[in-house]
Parts: structure tokens; sequence; C-alpha cells
């Protein structure tokens, strides 16, 4: 039965936020499309209306899937992406056509029409690049590559800005008498390009940043786990598993239990609890593993001052001022791993 009644509330979400705006849309376009007939001689204004409509459908897909984490979430947004760009490559199709017919009419220079192909050649191959991102994001499903996956979505809005702009230099260099060295400099830039995304892929893949990162958490965990004065196990391993992982919510929910029972709810910290995103450690550039420590104390600084509070605000509520040193070494035996959070498809 509630099985049933989740597939229906979902079907409900999929209609009212996607496919009912996404048929209004096309119905105001269609009638869009009779009105604005007459000018078809000049210009296709049907394929432009049903560019523009792939372009909508593009950002309701994006929007909806918004709602979702990874990796349902990061999916439908790239499906959404690649709609869009298609849209909008599909967009300037008809205006390079347009505008190439007034050049060889002498009415306007040769820089428009190669401008408006430069564009269609930039969102056309950034629609190609949206759908290989998106089948990489799709391999987040198999275990083993998540954090591949993950570190694709994360880095996916610069890579398709590459490419953007690699392949409108190789048209605009057609403007020159360089032309041929600004596209084998493309092309250069191009590989150079993937070796770097593919270094950081295969870092991604091998967890290199959470290794680089282990021992800054540990060093950190250690001195906050000193600082609880009660033998409450819950208490330790939502800390331990707070300092170590940045797993924020059994804190925020014990914390959230702990002070209810005080006069002075400390809301304060609950907010900072619930505001706290641990940093991302997926792939490294090459030049990246510098900084990427700085990075984790900076964080650990942050989750130590967290605890802190915490602890204290629980032994001054609870009337504890007796001095706790529980020996902490026996829980700081869990398994590290670093939450990644999936910032892609910007």
């Amino acid at each position: 039965m509630s099985t049933n009644i989740n597939t229906i509330k979902t079907l409900g979400v999929v209609t009212v936020q996607l496919i009912s705006p996404a048929v209004l849309i096309y119905l105001v376009l269609a009638a869009f499309a009779s009105t604005l007939s007459p000018f078809n001689r000049f210009i296709s204004v049907s394929a432009i209306l049903m560019s523009t409509y792939l372009a909508i459908l593009g950002l309701l897909i994006r929007a909806f899937g918004s709602r979702f984490n990874y990796v349902v979430g990061d999916l439908i947004r790239g499906i959404g992406t690649t709609v869009l760009l298609f849209g909008m490559a599909m967009l300037f199709l008809p205006i390079y056509a347009f505008t190439y017919s007034l050049y060889t009419q002498s009415i306007i220079p040769a820089a428009l029409p190669i401008l408006a192909l430069a564009i269609y050649n930039a969102f056309l191959y950034t629609a190609v690049t949206a759908i290989v991102i998106t089948a990489i994001i799709f391999l987040g499903f198999i275990a083993p590559l998540r954090p591949v996956s993950m570190d694709m979505a994360y880095m996916s809005g610069m890579l398709m800005y590459v490419i953007a702009m690699i392949s409108m230099v190789i048209v605009l260099g057609t403007l020159t008498p360089y032309s041929g060295y600004i596209t084998a400099l493309s092309v250069i830039a191009l590989v150079i390009t993937i070796a770097l995304i593919s270094y950081r892929l295969l870092t991604a893949y091998l967890r290199l940043g959470e290794s680089k990162v282990r021992d800054v958490y540990h060093e950190y965990a250690i001195r906050v786990m000193e600082r609880i004065t009660v033998s409450d196990y819950e208490l330790i391993n939502a800390i331990n598993n707070f300092m170590m992982n940045g797993n924020k919510d059994a804190l925020l929910e014990y914390s959230m239990k702990a002070l209810t029972r005080c006069k002075n709810v400390g809301t304060k910290i609950l907010d900072e609890i619930k505001k706290y995103e641990p940093p991302y450690y997926g792939g490294l550039w090459p030049w990246g593993s510098s900084d990427i420590r700085n990075r984790a104390i900076k964080d650990a600084e942050l989750r130590s001052k967290i605890s802190t509070e915490i602890i204290t605000l629980i032994s001054t509520c609870q009337g504890g001022k007796q001095e706790i040193q529980v020996a902490s070494s026996h829980y700081l035996t869990c398994r590290f791993s670093v939450p990644v959070h999936s910032r892609g498809w910007y």
C-alpha cells in the first residue's frame, strides 16, 4: 500500500512540476507559430520556436532534478543541460543561415555569420560534452565508480566552458590569416585539458584527496574527544563521526534532544551545525595538492569549535561540573570517508 501511495505521489509531482508546464509552454509557442508565420520567408520561425521550446524544456528538467540528491539529481540535471544546450544550438542554426544569406547579398560583413556559426559550434560541442558527462554520472550507480562520477559532476561546468571556448576559437580563427595556427593551438589546448581532467578523475577514483587530509582530521578529533566528560557512547560516536567524516546528522539529532532538557537552548550552535557543509575532497589537480591540507586544517578547526561548544553546553546543561577525560583512541578506529558533495551542472 505504501509503495503504491509513494508511486502515485511521484507521478503527481512529475505531472505538476514537469509535464504540465512543458505542455502549457508548447501550446503557447504553437499559438505564436501561426501568428508569426508571415516571417517565415525571412527566417525559419518554426525552427526558432522549436529550439526555444527545447531550451525551456531543458531548464524545466534541470529545475525538476534539483529535488533529488546525487546520483538521481545530477543525472536528471545532466539530461536537462543536454536538452538546453541542443536547443540553444538549434536556435543559432537558423540565425546563422539568415545572416549568411544577408552576407551573400553584401548587406552585412562576413564577421556576423562567422560569429553566429561560432556560437552554434560552442553550444553543439558542449551539448555533446554534456551527453558524455551524463553517461559518466550514470556510472555513479556502481559503487566503486561513484567518486569518479561525483567528481565529473562537480567540474562539469568548467569542462563545458573550456570546450565551448575552444570550439568558438576554431571557427573564429577563420577570420584571420593565422587560422591554421589558431586551430592547432586549440587542438593542443583540448589535448592538455583532456589530460588534466583524466588525471583528476584518476585521483578521484584512487581517493587521493581524502588520503592527504586523513591525518589532519584524526589529530583534531583526538583533541576534541578528550574534552568529553561523560561515558555517553551516543555522544562520543556522534562527535567522532562529525570530526572524522563531517557527518552532522547524528550530532544534530543528539544535540536537539539533549538541549531541549535545558532552560537555555543553544539555538545558535544548532544553527551552525545545520549550516555546516564539509569541503569537497574529490579529485586533485596537479597544482592543488599543497592547498588541500590548508583547507582541511581550516575545516577541522571549524568542526572542533562546533563540537567543543556542543560538549560544553551539554555538560553545563546536565549540571556536570565533573571533568571528563575519556580515553578516545578506542573510538577513533572508525573508517575515514570524507563526504564529497556534487556541485556540478552550474
